[in-house]
């Protein structure tokens, strides 16, 4: 995978020798209750060789292709944003593997399937990857029926550190060129559904979002 790449993308190809030297220091056994790393590298592994692939069609199959099998919000992290990640310095990647490593990485499945599904529900698309939480400040990609993609990064810790993680979610949004992006604060106590609220609110954002959109929204 990293010999293929290398010729193309040598960027991306330099991202997966990365990991690979870091995976290759650890010791015999090391990684095996290592749920998250292992994660990580799986999904990383399945979006490279599918990149390759569809980036090896002619043109025309690869539009159809993406059109009819994709989401708008999977289309957005293939053709956009994927490739900002790969192209530019994480500058998170060193933390996020320390943090994996030391089992610091929290991940609320629970709550994130049952967000797709609600926006399933309304006709919207989803695209989710452990990149975009670890290095891009954006929990899931959610996009409308007729609307385009939005990150959306979203917390229940309303009171804690809230300003430093709106400030560290803008600064990250800016560097990767995220243009239509929202923080929502959600208040689960006040409100009976804020999942509801939650998917609602993400896609009215994305029905109205036009060339510029970064704001912070409460739901309560």
């Amino acid at each position: 995978m990293i010999v293929e790449a290398k010729p193309l993308y040598p960027k991306l190809a330099d991202k997966l020798e990365n990991l690979q030297r870091w995976i290759r220091k650890k010791k015999d056994g090391q990684l095996r209750n290592k749920k998250y790393v292992i994660s990580v590298l799986y999904q990383l592994i399945k979006d490279v060789k599918f990149y390759l692939l569809i980036n090896k069609m002619p043109t025309e199959l690869k539009k159809e292709f993406v059109k009819n099998k994709l989401s708008r919000s999977e289309q957005y992290w293939y053709e956009i944003l994927f490739p900002q990640w790969f192209m530019k310095e994480d500058k998170y990647l060193p933390t996020w593997k320390q943090k994996l490593m030391a089992d610091k990485f929290a991940d609320d499945d629970e709550y994130r399937e049952d967000l797709i599904k609600l926006v399933k529900q309304q006709n919207g698309g989803t695209c989710w990857r452990y990149i975009l939480d670890l290095s891009m400040a954006t929990d899931i990609i959610i996009n409308s029926e007729t609307g385009r993609p939005i990150c959306v990064q979203y917390t229940t810790n309303t009171e804690e550190y809230t300003n430093e993680k709106v400030e560290k979610w803008r600064e990250i949004s800016f560097y990767y060129g995220i243009n239509c992006t929202i923080f929502v604060r959600i208040y689960p106590k006040n409100s009976e559904n804020p999942l509801h609220a939650l998917a609602n609110k993400s896609l009215e954002v994305s029905n109205t979002c036009s060339n510029y959109h970064c704001a912070v929204y409460d739901v309560r």
